[in-house]
């Protein structure tokens, strides 16, 4: 019989001699089968109330967690509600028995009108204890004011049904296991209910070969006595698979029908590598919808399944522990393990690396993730060799692929036509050359390669298109040439020095200033510089001789504000900056007596002040 043939044949014997223990190992879908499967074939005939052992410390704590989830269950299944109930108890008002009833919804969480189901049986029996503590007590708002699950008898039958109670997590108790079957012991022999343990129970007994040699009673000896019957769990993957994707929770229509059409994938991948561990697949398929929406934003829709088989291999694989660590050659060879495991479905140029960030370290950089992204897809989508070999590192390049393309992304560097990743990219390559002893097609010439990142670096400067915020970097670096490691340095120093972006921001207040538009100096007064060169001092001084004196005031407040904070800066290029302020402090001198001659007070007195300030900053320099 089947693991559910055997389950449902236990629950339905006439005679209750013991438990039942149902064993597997963590993830692999034992809680599943039984909330899911089995209690809804049974619903009509039986009551499955599940209690979660995890983490319980002492035996009353297990009895307590029994009887909340029997009176919660109770009350789910009974005639009529609360408030009907206790207004059949002496001395209750309606008042009182609404207030009462709010008070137990409150507590149970939902509380639901079943009509004849408990209403001649156990409701009798409800009011009957009830009624009870009402002769013992004076004050009735007190009886209520008690917890009523611990008033409620746990019995074997409720509202016409067989009762089941399935103790799950009993690896995960911290009160020991002999104690707790004996707890458990006393449900399924005393009260002839129908018991269920479920249990890892590989990892009770990998503990308990430490501890028992010390012990009188050993888990087996207590087992054996308790548990009629060991059923272990052989998932029907098939239609545990089908029922996640049937009721997979998301408000992508689009992404649930992707799930269905590539079931067979998710199948594959999970007995493939015999992972056991359902959640895994759970949390993979959850995990995926994030980079499916991007990927669907992007228009990549021939592509998704390779990137969604590829995503799920590798986290069906580090879910495992066997993903091997970052080495000094990056990821290159980090996904080995995945690659033996999938070598069909796990293709290593669609696993995105701020993805994989992502899952190993758990932060979510969707900026970082979307420039992987566009990355991805453009070596992917890439044809030309000279496209591969610049984006791609040589052990994962095919040889006609490097003999065609190496020799052009040569001549690219050569003439500064690469961007800074791609450099690295290349230099990263020469590293790979030496390792395996590969001859490369051309020889380089690194005075060649130098000014191409010359070249490169200047343009950069000179363009609006910001540098990539993903970058990669060489770890080894003592396995560079010393030509290399110059060139590295350089673009490595580029990049700490903001150089890009202070060449960015310098443009954009020269613009600002040519045109005199006070809304984009204002704009410009937040940014950061590196310098204050004569280029800028002449600008600067051209603009203020023109603005209105209203302007010029605020002008020269929007300078001191930038500057006196740019004077604090460990970038401040200083030398350069002295030079460039004492030119400033010379043109405003020649303004301040041109405008006094022509008898522009005001404007004279502005500039006189603005001088003066330029002068202070000057000095802090200096």
């Amino acid at each position: 019989m089947s693991t559910l043939d055997e389950l449902e044949y236990y629950c339905r014997e006439e005679n209750v001699y013991g438990a039942l223990m149902f064993v597997g190992g963590w993830g692999s879908g034992k809680t599943y089968l039984i909330e899911n499967v089995l209690a809804k074939i049974l619903e009509n005939e039986y009551i499955f109330i599940r209690i979660s052992l995890f983490g319980v410390s002492n035996i009353n704590d297990i009895n307590q967690k029994v009887r909340k989830a029997y009176f919660q269950e109770m009350l789910l299944n009974m005639g009529g509600n609360v408030e009907e109930m206790v207004k059949e108890l002496p001395g209750v008002s309606e008042e009182a028995a609404e207030k009462i009833g709010q008070r137990v919804d409150k507590a149970t969480g939902k509380v639901e009108e079943v009509s004849g189901k408990i209403r001649k049986s156990k409701f009798g029996k409800i009011v009957s204890i009830a009624t009870e503590f009402t002769k013992k007590i004076p004050n009735v708002e007190k009886v209520f004011s008690l917890n009523p699950s611990e008033y409620i008898p746990v019995e074997n039958e409720m509202a016409g049904k067989k009762l089941v109670l399935v103790f799950d997590d009993l690896e995960r108790c911290t009160l020991d296991e002999i104690a707790v079957l004996g707890c458990i012991n006393e449900y399924c022999e005393n009260k002839q209910i129908k018991t269920i343990i479920v249990a890892n129970e590989e990892k009770i007994i990998e503990r308990k070969d430490i501890k028992e040699e010390k012990k009188q009673i050993h888990y087996s000896e207590i087992k054996e006595k308790i548990v009629i019957r060991t059923i272990k769990n052989i998932p029907d993957f098939e239609k545990i698979f089908e029922q996640i994707i049937q009721e997979y929770k998301s408000e992508n229509e689009m992404y649930k029908k992707f799930l269905k059409e590539n079931l067979e994938i998710l199948k594959d991948l999970f007995v493939k590598g015999d992972i056991q561990n359902i959640r895994s697949v759970k949390c993979a398929i959850q995990d995926f919808e994030r980079i499916y929406v991007i990927l669907k934003d992007k228009g990549v829709e021939e592509t998704i399944k390779i990137y969604y088989q590829t995503f799920l291999a590798y986290t069906l694989v580090l879910k495992t522990g066997k993903i091997n660590k970052p080495t000094k050659y990056g990821n290159l060879f980090e996904d080995s393990e995945v690659e033996k495991m999938y070598p069909i479905y796990y293709n290593k140029k669609y696993m995105i690396e701020g993805v994989r960030e992502w899952l190993i370290h758990g932060e979510w950089n969707e900026e970082n993730i979307n420039m992987d992204i566009d990355r991805s897809i453009k070596i992917n989508q890439a044809e030309e060799p000279q496209e591969i070999v610049k984006e791609s590192l040589l052990p994962e390049i095919e040889d006609e692929v490097i003999k065609e393309g190496f020799p052009i992304v040569l001549q690219m560097a050569y003439s500064g036509d690469l961007s800074i990743e791609q450099y690295i990219n290349l230099m990263k390559n020469f590293i790979y050359a030496r390792e395996l002893a590969y001859d490369l097609p051309e020889c380089i010439d690194y005075d060649k390669l130098n000014n191409g990142v010359e070249i490169c670096l200047k343009r950069m400067c000179e363009s609006d298109i910001e540098d990539t915020r993903v970058r990669s970097m060489i770890v080894n670096q003592d396995k560079l040439l010393e030509s290399e490691q110059k060139i590295y340095t350089k673009l490595e120093k580029f990049r700490e020095s903001k150089v890009q972006m202070y060449a960015m921001n310098k443009r954009n207040f020269m613009n600002a200033l040519r045109e005199k538009n006070m809304n984009k100096i204002y704009k410009c007064e937040n940014k950061r510089y590196n310098v204050f060169d004569e280029e800028l001092a002449i600008a600067v001084a051209e603009c203020f001789n023109d603005l209105s004196n209203s302007d010029s005031y605020i002008f020269e407040q929007i300078f001191m504000e930038m500057w006196d904070f740019e004077r604090k800066s460990q970038d401040l290029i200083k030398e350069d900056s002295r030079d460039g302020l004492s030119r400033l402090e010379k043109e405003l001198g020649q303004s301040v007596e041109t405008t006094f001659t022509k008898g522009l007070l005001m404007k004279s007195a502005i500039t006189r002040k603005f001088m003066t300030d330029v002068d202070t900053i000057l000095e802090s320099i200096s």
